[in-house]
């Protein structure tokens, strides 16, 4: 694993400066020590042997040859791969923005926060529920996929993913809550996340002879508390933005379109 992380950081080099401390160059590009220590840190290149070391720097001359021969046939002006590096940065800018600007990176959860929520959740532990559940990209598909799958449209139904789960054992907060505190035979939904819109069945609820033990559930927990509480930090900063930039929905276009595919 090691190992590959390391050789698919190298495969995604790019251009950097020459100098004194050029590692290697094909053509134009060119692969430095700061290059290198940015896809691992020192004491992970100093745990390979020199010969792993210099396989991977042959595997990025290998690599930016097929780069340069790609780029000479004009492979990097198509509009596909145009497409897919904005999408790339825009994540990048996004991630960013998430870590510095809503510091999601520093939220918090402490062990007595775990404690409480274990405490004050008991019954829930004492459960084993099975569900279904779909995503979809909008509020208004997942309402009428709710509809519809509540009527028994056989295509909607396979949509659905079938689960059985107990508490903590669903990493998306507000799907998990409304799994446990939905009645059994109800659906809930559509349910925002950052993920999309989920719509959840409850099938059967089942007791369990003794809740789960806090040390077997305290991990899943945590991991509840710090996606719930990023969640709140997210939610928040859309309604922000929402009230401070202009935005309009218009689905016709695409409806029309989908309409005009045979």
């Amino acid at each position: 694993m090691r190992y590959f992380l390391l050789l698919l950081a190298l495969s995604l080099a790019g251009c950097g400066k020459g100098g004194k401390d050029v590692v290697a160059k094909v053509g134009e590009e060119v692969l430095t020590v700061d290059m290198l220590f940015q896809y691992a840190p020192r004491d992970q290149w100093k745990s390979l042997t020199p010969e792993e070391r210099e396989d991977l720097i042959n595997r990025w001359i290998e690599q930016s040859l097929f780069y340069i021969d790609a780029k000479k046939m004009g492979l990097d002006k198509d509009p596909m791969i145009e497409a897919q590096v904005r999408d790339y940065r825009k994540k990048l800018v996004i991630d960013k923005y998430f870590q510095e600007v809503l510091g999601m990176g520093n939220v918090m959860v402490t062990e007595e926060d775990v404690k409480n929520y274990y405490d004050s959740h008991l019954d829930e532990y004492r459960e084993e529920r099975k569900i279904m559940y779909a995503v979809y990209p909008t509020k208004e598909i997942a309402q009428e996929a709710m509809r519809r799958m509540e009527e028994g449209d056989k295509d909607v139904i396979q949509q659905f993913q079938t689960l059985t789960l107990k508490r903590g054992e669903f990493q998306i907060p507000e799907v998990e809550e409304a799994a446990f505190t939905t009645p059994q035979g109800k659906t809930a939904g559509p349910i925002e996340t950052m993920h999309g819109y989920f719509v959840v069945k409850v099938l059967s609820v089942k007791k369990l002879k003794k809740p789960q033990e806090f040390d077997d559930v305290k991990r899943g927990i945590w991991n509840y508390l710090m996606n719930r509480r990023r969640m709140e930090i997210y939610n928040a900063k859309v309604q922000e933005l929402k009230e401070k930039y202009k935005y309009f929905i218009n689905m016709e276009p695409f409806e029309r379109a989908l309409g005009e595919i045979p």
